[in-house]
């Protein structure tokens, strides 16, 4: 069944905006308006009872074309587990596991290959509670089961750890702000709300955010700016003892944003359609801003991380097994028609995620190595 295009949980967001906005004199930040929409308890996107993910929801990641996402993550997670001479307890990190589609994969991979499953924990920090219920309710069969598992609200609940943290499209839901260049300075883009509609206003002059200069962009150029995910990358350098940070998702380089998306990159996604106005109806659809990587890798090295290797997710498939773990499928399958799904499934991760790229960050006290990508 196909998501409905106003469920009951997106008249909670607009209420929660209604009222932000009525505290602040009828404005809010984009930024905060991007959190209420997507993380609001009372109706944002996440908290809805429907699932966004595959073909009953708006969108699909990577996790939901097949087992071979997963499997090949797992082995960047044994690669890390390796370097580390494999530790007891190792701790596998997820950051926003979203239904748990993912992290069954990795865990059952990883059980598969290893001859010790029980020293691996792994760990599910989502912040959505529909989502987290639904993610600690999956059932995992064997091999996955031999892996123990657990919810953590942070990534420093308990204090330091050595393991691998990773995250999947996570980054470009983290609410950013939205700063336009006019007159010579850049300003906050803000959201005008008024009865049930927003529009775009103008706050005040920004001189600096985060650990990055902003650039001296032309006249109406429009960026977006995660201060919410430079922090969270500090939580992880302030916690992973020993081990590595991997963070999947799409976006580009500073210059590469503003050559190719001048008037910013807000994107929003309903029953699999791009496009839409992202002020109207807060809840309802999926919002997302393209991930500036230059950003985020200078953010990395003042937090203490210590860069392994930027390159596109496809690259970093290759260079962790993506090819092999293909191989292990397609002979594994029950039928030729199983046979195609693995061929277009791994296609699609070949070719369909241009846009994508990986970053690897290792703790500064032992830093490690990226596999090299195959030549």
């Amino acid at each position: 069944m196909a998501a409905s295009p106003d469920p009951p949980g997106g008249r909670g967001a607009a209420d929660s905006v209604r009222r932000w906005g009525d505290l602040h004199g009828g404005s809010l930040p984009w930024e905060r308006f991007m959190e209420i929409a997507l993380y609001d308890p009372q109706g944002g996107y996440y908290q809805r009872r429907e699932t966004p993910f595959g073909k009953p929801g708006d969108f699909y990641t990577a996790a939901h074309l097949g087992p071979a996402f997963g499997r090949t993550i797992a082995r960047w997670v044994l690669d890390i587990d390796a370097q580390l001479d494999h530790p007891d307890p190792f701790r596998v990190v997820e950051l926003g596991p979203g239904d748990g589609s993912l992290a069954e994969e990795v865990a059952g991979e990883i059980a598969r290959r290893s001859g010790t499953p029980e020293r691996f924990e792994y760990v599910l920090i989502e912040r959505s509670a529909t989502l987290r219920q639904r993610a600690v309710q999956r059932e995992w069969p064997a091999p996955a089961s031999r892996v123990r598992r657990s919810v953590q609200s942070g990534i420093g609940e308990r204090g330091p750890f050595t393991g691998a943290v990773f995250a999947n499209e996570l980054w470009d839901a983290l609410p950013a702000r939205s700063l336009i260049r006019t007159g010579g300075v850049w300003r906050e883009r803000t959201v005008l709300w008024a009865g049930d509609r927003g529009s775009w206003g103008l706050g005040e002059p920004v001189r600096g955010v985060g650990a990055a200069p902003l650039p001296e962009d032309e006249e109406g150029t429009v960026r977006e700016v995660s201060p919410a995910g430079e922090s969270l990358l500090r939580a992880v350098a302030d916690h992973l003892a020993a081990g590595a940070l991997l963070i999947l998702d799409y976006g580009g380089m500073t210059e590469e944003l503003g050559v190719h998306h001048p008037t910013g990159r807000i994107s929003t996604l309903r029953r699999h359609r791009a496009g839409g106005d992202p002020l109207q109806a807060p809840g309802t659809a999926d919002l997302s801003v393209d991930v500036d990587f230059a950003r985020l890798r200078a953010a990395a090295g003042a937090a203490g991380l210590v860069e392994m290797a930027y390159r596109s997710q496809a690259e970093a498939l290759g260079a962790w097994g993506l090819t092999e773990v293909a191989e292990e499928l397609r002979r594994a399958a029950p039928g030729e028609a199983e046979r195609v799904r693995v061929h277009l499934a791994v296609k699609s991760l070949w070719f369909g995620f241009d846009r994508f790229r990986a970053l690897e960050l290792s703790a500064r006290r032992r830093p490690l190595r990226a596999r090299p990508t195959p030549r």
